[in-house]
């Protein structure tokens, strides 16, 4: 199983700096991890960011031609997210107003993920979704506060790692 873990963080006004992360687990150790952020966003900006950066970076992978996550069937690639937004956007069962670019991306990059799957967000549970939503979330408010204390222009930070 490949599941793509993806969160956002923002500061809760659209003036704010934004950031995103995303982690990739391939049956269940973490493969890879990114982050970033923009200086201005809103929330649900945010957390489209994760789920597109996240889908992008196991597309990569795959080009990459990494074994470890390519050459599966599309019923084993999750997105998994604490975002009932996202997940709405993904499988059409929203039509939102706003954002309709990253929506569109999201909607198209979806046809490369087999399953949408939600996770309660902030779980204190021991468990690895908890563990995974934790370690996106830190990383988005990470991506954002990069953003914060330096004014910059949009930026990413991608690690491959294998635990």
């Amino acid at each position: 199983m490949i599941s793509i873990y993806s969160d956002g963080s923002s500061s809760g006004k659209a003036t704010g700096a934004i950031g995103w992360a995303w982690v990739l687990v391939t049956d269940g150790n973490v493969h890879s991890v990114g982050y970033g952020g923009l200086p201005t966003g809103t929330n649900n900006q945010s957390e489209l960011l994760g789920a597109i950066k996240g889908i992008e970076a196991y597309l990569d992978s795959c080009h990459r031609l990494d074994m470890l996550v390519c050459g599966r069937d599309l019923d084993e690639i999750e997105l998994v997210s604490d975002s009932r937004y996202v997940l709405g956007c993904a499988s059409g069962a929203w039509n939102p107003t706003k954002n309709m670019e990253l929506v569109a991306r999201l909607i198209y990059l979806k046809s490369y993920v087999g399953r949408l799957r939600w996770v309660p967000g902030h779980s204190k549970a021991d468990s690895l979704d908890a563990e995974m939503n934790s370690r996106a979330d830190s990383m988005a408010k990470l991506g954002k506060s990069e953003q914060v204390l330096t004014s910059a222009p949009e930026s990413e930070i991608i690690t491959d790692e294998v635990e």
